[in-house]
């Protein structure tokens, strides 16, 4: 049985690193999903572990909040112009995310990024045969879903490309 403590000091890595590290403020999203995705699947390792979940959010969230309500007030604060992303509008915007989806994916696999911050430009995440691991790997996870391990994983990548496919 794992203690509380250690879901406490869970939550206060989880809130200290979404100062460190943009990408890690997804990862609360990721904690939350994976609560429910518990509570449907999984309610008898849900029962076991809602305390443990609850608490590591809450600390987590005592960590967050200044940081978030400082980012309100200050939207200089973020690289990001959030008015770009509606600007053709929520249609616009819906009518969009496929294709966009298809080609932030594709970036991991054989297209590239144009953006030199995370890989060299034009070039695939990952070589042919990281490519043929990382497939068979999302395609095992997918199969294996309702074993909550696989499904933190799917909820990991999904939830921490959202922002790429949102502002792509």
């Amino acid at each position: 049985k794992v203690s509380l403590r250690f879901f406490a000091l869970s939550g206060l890595a989880l809130g200290l690193s979404a100062y460190v590290y943009t990408v890690s403020r997804g990862l609360f999203g990721v904690f939350v999903m994976f609560a429910l995705y518990l509570l449907i699947f999984r309610r008898s390792i849900f029962r076991r572990t809602w305390r443990g979940l609850a608490v590591m959010l809450g600390v987590c969230l005592l960590f967050v909040v200044s940081l978030q309500l400082y980012t309100a007030a200050h939207p200089e604060f973020e690289d990001v112009v959030s008015a770009e992303l509606l600007q053709d509008g929520v249609s616009g915007l819906v009518a969009q995310a496929p294709q966009v989806t298809w080609r932030v994916i594709s970036h991991f696999f054989w297209l590239g990024e144009a953006n030199s911050e995370f890989n060299l430009p034009g070039r695939p995440m990952f070589d042919p045969i990281g490519t043929a691991l990382f497939a068979l790997g999302l395609l095992l996870a997918l199969w294996r879903f309702r074993n909550p391990a696989y499904m933190l994983v799917l909820l990991a990548w999904g939830i921490v490309l959202v922002p790429t496919i949102l502002f792509n």
